[in-house]
């Protein structure tokens, strides 16, 4: 099903999906701060994570081939934060 918009509407729905495409993974980064701070991932689930790096890592891919810049932008974070907390895990689980 397609939704039929104008132009403005198009354009406002882009900048959403932009500011959505930063804000959305900033928001667990209190995750790998916690980890970081604590020097403890005792909590945390590796394969949770590690599993969100490789869907991520699929999609930033995905974003690529079909030059979805919204997508691009959000999974690149993704990628970031989800290994950033991978790595945390690894070093103080």
């Amino acid at each position: 099903m397609f939704i039929k918009t104008n132009k403005k509407r198009k354009k406002e729905i882009l900048e959403i999906a932009y500011i959505v495409a930063v804000v959305q993974p900033i928001m667990v980064l209190p995750q790998a701060i916690q980890i970081f701070s604590s020097y403890s991932a005792k909590d945390v689930s590796l394969l949770t994570w590690a599993m969100l790096l490789i869907f991520n890592i699929s999609n930033f891919i995905y974003g690529l081939v079909f030059n979805i810049k919204p997508l691009i932008i959000n999974n690149a974070i993704w990628v970031a934060v989800d290994a950033l907390i991978v790595i945390g895990i690894l070093v103080y689980r």
